[in-house]
C-alpha cells in the first residue's frame, strides 16, 4: 500500500521504540494504532465507535501534532505536521538507498555527527571529532600482534580496550575492525561476541553515548559496552571499569573546559592534580592524563590525542601531567599534528604513545632509592646507583669530582659563594640570591649577628642560615632532576612532525576538509582510506609510513631514515628534558638537540686533546676593546664576532705575527683562520697554535668547524670544553688533501655570498624606484590585536622577539618554554615586525597561522584586491622603514617602536597588477638567493664528508 505521512511516522516510532529496547535496554513511549481500540474492548466489553473516534482524533493530535523525534521543525498543529512530514520523506529517500550496518559508510556518519557537533555542542565541551582516518592511523601504530598472540600457548589473548571519552565510537569500532583483522591475518578466526568483556566507552553526553552504541552495533560489535557517565570517574554498576583493568587505552579527551571544576561530581576516584587546578581553571585534559595511568595494566599502551600544550605548559598542572607520563610510562613516540588535521579546529595537538611500566618493581620507588643513596654517601656502593649518577654528571657537564664536592659541601653546610660563578651551580646561586629564600634567610643571619656580637662572638656560624638556604634551594631541584634522569635514561623517542604548508599537510595525511555549502565533510585523497591514507599508513607500501615507524618504537626499534627523514627524528628522552636551568618544569621539547659535544667522525688515526696538541703563541697578543677600533687603520681587527671576519681596523703597532693560527670566539663558538698580522679583540677571544710537523692549522681549522660544542648556544666560555675533545692525527699528506678539497668548497661559499649580496642590490633597486601612490601604512593594514589561548597553538608556531632572524630573515622555531597564558593571533599572510629594537630590522611575512608575543606586531592586510602582501611586506623590508621606526622610539637601552606612530609611514603603492608585476621580478631574484643560501647551508656537511671520507674510509689518491 501507500504511505500517508501520519502511517509513515507511525512506522518510525514503532522501529525506533524496538530498537531503543532491544540494543539500548532504553524504553521509549509508544501509542500503537490500536491501542484505544484495544484499551476500549478491554475495559468496557464492547465498540465505542464515537467514543473511540474522539479518543483517536486527541491521541492524533498528542502523537502527531506536537514536536517529537522526527520533528526537524517545530510542530503544533495538522499544517505544520504535513510540512515537517515532507521534509522527513525527503530525509528517509535520502538514505533508503544505503545499508548504514556496514564499516564502509562509518565516514559517512562522521561527516554527519561533525556538522551536527560544529553547531556549538562540541565547543562548549571542550571536545572535537576525531577524523576516521586519523582513529585509523593511531591503531595501526598499535603492536597488536604482540598484545594478542600468546606464542608460548600458541593462542589469542582478546585485549581490555576503553575509549574514556568516547564520543561517537570511532576509535572503539576502528579497534574492534583492527583487532579482527590482526586475528584473521594470524590465520585465526575471531571469537563471536569477544567484545562482551573487552571493549569499553565512556561518554558523558547522554545523546553521544547513544550514537556509539548504534556506532558499534552497526559495525557487528553490538555486545560492546557504553557507558553513560563521567570518564574520569569508576563505575560499578552494569557494568565494572576500574583501575588497572585494561590492556590498550586509545581516546581524543577534552581539553581546555572552563571552570570544569565547580561541575565535576567524582564518586569513586580521585586525582592528585586536580589540587593544582584553580575554580575557574580549565586544563581538565591533565586529569585525563592521570586517568590513563589509572586505567592500564603493568605494560598496557595508550594512544592519545592532547592538546600541544600538554609538553610545554610551565604552569602546575601541567608540569604534574607530565611527572605521570615521566613516573608512569615509557614515551615510545610523539606524533605532532598539524592544524589541518581537525575540520573543526585549528589547534594544535599531538598523539602520545605510551606503555606503561612493567611493574612490580615499582620503577619510581627505584629511583627514589638512587636520588636517597647520591645524596647520603660519597662512595656508592649499588651499580644501578652508580650508573645513574654517573650517566647524570656526564650528562650535564659536570666532572664528577665538582659534584662530589658540591654534596659534601651540603652536608658540611660549607661557603656556597665559590659557587657563583660555577659553570653549573652557579645558575642556583643567581636565581638564590633573586629569590624570597635569600631575603628570609639574610634576615635571619643579620639577627644572629647581632645577638654573637652582644655576646662577644662576633665570628662565629657567618652567613649560616644564608648557606643553608642556598644548598636546600640548589638542592631541591638536583634532588627533582636526577629523580627525573633515573627515570628516563635509557629511553628513547621518535618525534614525528607534520609539515606546516596547508598543500604538504594535505599530501602528509591524505585528506583535506570542505566547508561548501552541500559538500561539507572530510574529503580523502583516495578511494580506498581504510587501506591508504597519505603517508600515514599504506597497505601497499607499509614499510615507508608513519605508522610503520611508530609501530617499531613500541618494538624497541627507533628509525629516523627512509623516504620519511624529514618528518621524523629519533631523540634520546633526557635530552628532550631541560636539565640546564635553575628551574626544571619538564616541558618535553619535540626539536632537542644531542648533548654530545664531540663529532660524529669516528676517525681510523690516533688522537690527541687539543690542548695536547696546541703551542704557546710567541710575540705581541695585544687586545684593544671594542671602543678602540676605527673604520680605517694600518692593520685588521679580528673578534669573537660571528657576522664579520674584520671587525674594525686600528693602528696599534703591536699585533699578532705568530702565524697561521686559528682564533676562537670562547662565547661565540666560532673559528677564524687567520695568516695575516692583526690585532685581536678584548673580549673572549683564544688563540689555537700547532706544530705544523704533526698537524696542519688549515687542517684542524676544517676540522673544528664539524664539530658541535656544548652549550653552544649559550652564553658562557666554552674554551673549557674545546680544550678535552679529541683531535685525529693523519698523516699531513692526507691532512692536504682534506684542505684542498674544503677550500673549493669554500670557494663555492664565498661565490654564493657574492650571489647572495648581488641580488639583495638589485632587490632594493627594484623597491626604490616603485612609483605609486602615497599611502600609510595605517590605511592599508591594521594591527591584528585578538588574543588566543596559548594551549589553541603548537609551540612551533608561537613567535616572539626571540626566534625573529635579524636582516629581514625570518623566523626559527622558538628555543624554550614561554610562561605566559595567551598570544596575540597571527594568520597566514600577516607581517610580523618586532618592536624591540628595531634597528635590529626583524620581520616575517607568515607563512602559517600562530601566536605572537605582544612585543611583536601583527599588520594585516586590509583589502586584498587592491594591495599583495608580498608587495606590502617587500616594502617594509627597507632601512627607511626600519628607520621610521626608531624616529619615533621610546626609550634607550631597549629602544621601542610607537604603535601610534608607525601606522604613519609612507608606502608607495601602484595598481594591483604593477604590484603583482614587482613580486613576480623580487621572487625570481629570492629564488636565486635560495639556492645560492643552500650552497652556503650545505658546505658544513659537504666539508664533514670530506673529512669522514678521509678519516674514516683513508681514500688516497
Amino acid at each position: 500500500g501507500t504511505d500517508t505521512y501520519q502511517t509513515m511516522q507511525d512506522r518510525l516510532q514503532r522501529l525506533h521504540h524496538d530498537g531503543m529496547k532491544e540494543f539500548m535496554k532504553e524504553e521509549i513511549f509508544y501509542v500503537s494504532d490500536d491501542y484505544v481500540k484495544n484499551v476500549l474492548k478491554t475495559s468496557l466489553g464492547e465498540n465505542r465507535e464515537q467514543l473511540e473516534k474522539e479518543l483517536n482524533d486527541t491521541i492524533t493530535k498528542l502523537k502527531f501534532y506536537t514536536n517529537n523525534d522526527f520533528a526537524f521543525k517545530d510542530v503544533h498543529n495538522k499544517t505544520l505536521f504535513y510540512q515537517n512530514g515532507k521534509i522527513l520523506v525527503e530525509m528517509v529517500e535520502l538514505f533508503q538507498n544505503y545499508k548504514i550496518v556496514d564499516s564502509k559508510n562509518l565516514q559517512l556518519l562522521g561527516d554527519m555527527f561533525e556538522q551536527l557537533l560544529n553547531k556549538g555542542f562540541k565547543q562548549n565541551e571542550g571536545q572535537f571529532f576525531t577524523p576516521v582516518p586519523i582513529t585509523s592511523f593511531i591503531w595501526k601504530c598499535l603492536p597488536l600482534e604482540k598484545i594478542i598472540f600468546d606464542g608460548e600457548k600458541n593462542e589469542i589473548r582478546y585485549p581490555k580496550v576503553i575509549d574514556y571519552a568516547c564520543g561517537a565510537g570511532h576509535f572503539l569500532t576502528e579497534g574492534f575492525g583492527e583487532i579482527n583483522k590482526t586475528i584473521e591475518n594470524l590465520n585465526l578466526k575471531p571469537k563471536s561476541g569477544w567484545e562482551r568483556g573487552c571493549i569499553y566507552g565512556i561518554e558523558k553526553d547522554y545523546r553521544l553515548a547513544r550514537v556509539s552504541k548504534i556506532s558499534l552495533f552497526m559495525h557487528g560489535a553490538d555486545e560492546g559496552n557504553i557507558v553513560f557517565g563521567d570518564g574520569l570517574d569508576n563505575h560499578e554498576n552494569e557494568i565494572t571499569i576500574k583501575n588497572g583493568m585494561f590492556d590498550i587505552l586509545v581516546a581524543n579527551p577534552p581539553y581546555s573546559v572552563s571552570a570544569f571544576k565547580n561541575h565535576l561530581e567524582l564518586k569513586n576516584n580521585s586525582f592528585e592534580i586536580l589540587d593544582y587546578i584553580s575554580k575557574d581553571g580549565k586544563e581538565i585534559e591533565t586529569l585525563f592524563v592521570e586517568r590513563i595511568a589509572q586505567l592500564l595494566k603493568p605494560k598496557g599502551i595508550a594512544a592519545v590525542i592532547l592538546p600541544s600544550s600538554i609538553l610545554s605548559n610551565s604552569s602546575a598542572t601541567y608540569i604534574k601531567a607530565r611527572e605521570v607520563i615521566l613516573k608512569n610510562f615509557a614515551l615510545h613516540s610523539i606524533v605532532q599534528l598539524g592544524s589541518k588535521t581537525f575540520g573543526a579546529t585549528g589547534t594544535n595537538t599531538v598523539v602520545l604513545y605510551l606503555e606503561k611500566n612493567d611493574e612490580p618493581p615499582v620503577k619510581s620507588l627505584a629511583a627514589k632509592d638512587s636520588v636517597s643513596a647520591i645524596f647520603s654517601s660519597d662512595d656508592l656502593q649499588v651499580a644501578a646507583d652508580k650508573e645513574v649518577f654517573e650517566k647524570y654528571c656526564a650528562h650535564i657537564q659536570v666532572e664528577k669530582e665538582d659534584y662530589i664536592k658540591f654534596l659534601k659541601d651540603a652536608r658540611k653546610n660549607a661557603d656556597c659563594s665559590a659557587y657563583k660563578n660555577h659553570n653549573y651551580f652557579g645558575m642556583y646561586f643567581s636565581d638564590f640570591v633573586q629569590s624570597l629564600e635569600f631575603k628570609t634567610a639574610q634576615k635571619q643571619d643579620e639577627k644572629q649577628k647581632l645577638n654573637s656580637e652582644k655576646n662577644g662572638n662576633a665570628d662565629a656560624n657567618v652567613n649560616e642560615n644564608t648557606r643553608k638556604a642556598f644548598y636546600r634551594f640548589a638542592r631541591k631541584t638536583e634532588e627533582d632532576k636526577i629523580y627525573y634522569f633515573s627515570l628516563c635514561k635509557n629511553q628513547k623517542v621518535l618525534v614525528v612532525t607534520a609539515p606546516n604548508d596547508n598543500a604538504e599537510q594535505e599530501k602528509f595525511l591524505g585528506y583535506s576538509w570542505s566547508n561548501r555549502k552541500g559538500d561539507e565533510g572530510i574529503k580523502p585523497k583516495y578511494e580506498k582510506t581504510e587501506e591508504k591514507c597519505g603517508l600515514l599508513y599504506n597497505k601497499d607500501d607499509e614499510e615507508n609510513t608513519v605508522s610503520r615507524y611508530v609501530k617499531d618504537s613500541f618494538l624497541g626499534i627507533y628509525r629516523s631514515e627512509g623516504k620519511l627523514q624529514k618528518y621524523l627524528s629519533v631523540c634520546a628522552l633526557p635530552d628532550m628534558l631541560d636539565f640546564s636551568r635553575a628551574v626544571f618544569d619538564k616541558a618535553i621539547k619535540t626539536n632537542a638537540k644531542s648533548k654530545s659535544a664531540e663529532t660524529e667522525i669516528k676517525s681510523r688515526f690516533k688522537t690527541k686533546s687539543l690542548e695536547q696538541i696546541l703551542l704557546p703563541v710567541e710575540g705581541k697578543l695585544t687586545k684593544i676593546e671594542q671602543k678602540q677600533i676605527m673604520q680605517e687603520g694600518k692593520f685588521p681587527v679580528v673578534t669573537q664576532e660571528s657576522e664579520k671576519f674584520i671587525s674594525g681596523y686600528t693602528n696599534e703597532e703591536n699585533c699578532v705575527t705568530d702565524l697561521p693560527l686559528i682564533v676562537f670566539g670562547d662565547h661565540s663558538c666560532t673559528f677564524k683562520y687567520v695568516d695575516f698580522p692583526f690585532v685581536r679583540g678584548a673580549d673572549g677571544t683564544q688563540l689555537l697554535k700547532t706544530n705544523q710537523k704533526e698537524i696542519l692549522t688549515k687542517f684542524l681549522y676544517f676540522y673544528l668547524q664539524t664539530i658541535h660544542i656544548y652549550n653552544s648556544e649559550k652564553y658562557e666560555r666554552h674554551f673549557k670544553y674545546l680544550r678535552t675533545m679529541n683531535i685525529p692525527l693523519p698523516p699531513l699528506e692526507v691532512q692536504k688533501s682534506v684542505v684542498a678539497e674544503c677550500e673549493k668548497l669554500d670557494f663555492e661559499c664565498e661565490n654564493a655570498k657574492n650571489e647572495i649580496e648581488n641580488c639583495k642590490n638589485q632587490i632594493e633597486e627594484i623597491m626604490a624606484n616603485v612609483q605609486g601612490e602615497k599611502k600609510r601604512l595605517g590605511e592599508i593594514a591594521l594591527y591584528a590585536t585578538k588574543r588566543i589561548a596559548y594551549s589553541e597553538i603548537r609551540a612551533e608556531d608561537y613567535v616572539s622577539t626571540d626566534n625573529m632572524l635579524q636582516k629581514c630573515e625570518g623566523v626559527k622555531i622558538y628555543d624554550g618554554v614561554p610562561n605566559i597564558e595567551s598570544v596575540i593571533e597571527y594568520q597566514k599572510d600577516d607581517i610580523l615586525v618586532s618592536n624591540i629594537r628595531p634597528y635590529l630590522r626583524k620581520i616575517w611575512l607568515s607563512d602559517r597561522s600562530g601566536g605572537c608575543s605582544p612585543d611583536v606586531l601583527v599588520f594585516r592586510n586590509s583589502d586584498q584586491k587592491k594591495l599583495d602582501s608580498k608587495f606590502l611586506y617587500l616594502s617594509l623590508c627597507r632601512d627607511s622603514f626600519f628607520d621610521f621606526m626608531m624616529s619615533g622610539r621610546k626609550g634607550i637601552k631597549m629602544p621601542r617602536g610607537d604603535k601610534n606612530t608607525i601606522p604613519n609611514f609612507f608606502v608607495s603603492v601602484p595598481p594591483i597588477s604593477e604590484q603583482k608585476k614587482i613580486v613576480a621580478k623580487i621572487s625570481e631574484l629570492e629564488q636565486k638567493i635560495s639556492a645560492a643560501k643552500a650552497v652556503i647551508a650545505a658546505c658544513p656537511e659537504r666539508k664533514s664528508a670530506v673529512l669522514k671520507s678521509w678519516l674514516e674510509q683513508a681514500v688516497f689518491q
